[in-house]
């Protein structure tokens, strides 16, 4: 029996004691609150959320999730356009919401920022020798896209006239640095570690790392968003969630060689090896915590992103729902 089952199996044997003293059919102390939540099914989102549910952490807090997955740019827009109750933006796309006059707010962390610049080519170490050459790339409307700008901006280039850039959605941009179509490409994990795994590809640079050195914080990548008003309606359930969250990320960090082995095909990794390149790197891909420091860094990028000129100068950076 898996930990899941376990805690209902443990809730109905507790719900019908209640009932049993009480002489009432059931008890609505034991019921669990649903929460409608726009998720990505594979991946560093996907396994977070897999764990959530299947170890029961959401029913631990008194909830019970209710996944929709899809991919993640189709999740930013199922929150906006109210297809979900919850789920997760990017800071960009938030301020961007709000500018248009969509109440939407974010209320917790969820992933950060962990792509790599990737080349198939050995001989490329550097955004130098990308000058002038194509780089495969995600639209520019996306959060990955502003802050790999950004960082190149603040390292000295100009990210639209240095380089030759090809978009694409983040399926095809491997292929286009398989096939010759580019120089480089932008990409995230896992995809990034079965490439290193399998010489395919060598990765230039950990962007995460250069946003270190070049800002001395990282970056939120999607944060935890829903609607001003579905997060007043009630609260406990929007702090609940955002526990529940907080808890998977916490299992995750403090022991990920376990929790990505057991979930290897959601997490995306093919062995051993892959799974121990991704080690190191989850504590940045699941940022902990949630407080006026972390808001402050995400009012600072969405800054950041107005002064190179990747989201408009009246957008507002007051974008957090204050529970």
């Amino acid at each position: 029996m898996d930990r899941r089952k376990y805690l209902q199996t443990v809730s109905a044997i507790g719900a019908a004691a209640v009932a049993g003293c009480s002489g009432q059919p059931g008890s609505s102390n034991n019921q669990l609150t649903t929460v409608n939540l726009g998720t990505a099914g594979g991946g560093s989102t996907g396994v977070l959320a897999e764990i959530i549910t299947n170890e029961g952490i959401d029913e631990e807090y008194g909830i019970s999730l209710d996944l929709q997955t899809s991919p993640p740019p189709q999740v930013q827009q199922l929150v906006i356009n109210k297809g979900v109750d919850f789920g997760f933006l990017g800071p960009k796309a938030a301020a961007e919401a709000r500018l248009e006059g969509r109440n939407v707010s974010i209320f917790g962390s969820w992933l950060g920022f962990h792509n790599s610049l990737m080349a198939s080519d050995p001989d490329i170490e550097s955004w130098d020798d990308l000058v002038g050459e194509r780089i495969g790339m995600v639209p520019s409307v996306s959060q990955t896209y502003v802050i790999t700008a950004s960082i190149a901006a603040e390292m000295g280039y100009d990210f639209e006239e240095d380089f030759d850039l090809r978009t694409g959605n983040p399926n095809a941009l491997h292929s286009f640095d398989a096939n010759g179509d580019v120089a480089a490409h932008i990409h995230f994990l896992p995809p990034n570690i079965r490439a290193m795994d399998n010489d395919e590809m060598n990765e230039v640079y950990f962007l995460p790392d250069l946003a270190q050195e070049e800002f001395g914080r990282q970056f939120h990548l999607v944060a935890l968003a829903a609607y001003q008003e579905t997060i007043e309606e009630d609260v406990e359930r929007a702090r609940k969630l955002r526990q529940v969250i907080s808890e998977g990320q916490r299992l995750l960090n403090e022991n990920p060689e376990k929790w990505l082995s057991e979930y290897s095909d959601t997490a995306g990794y093919d062995n051993e090896e892959q799974i121990q390149l991704a080690v190191d790197r989850t504590s940045t891909i699941y940022p902990q915590g949630w407080d006026d420091d972390t808001k402050a860094e995400i009012r600072q990028n969405i800054e950041l992103f107005k002064q190179y000129g990747y989201i408009a100068e009246d957008a507002p950076t007051d974008i957090f729902a204050g529970i």
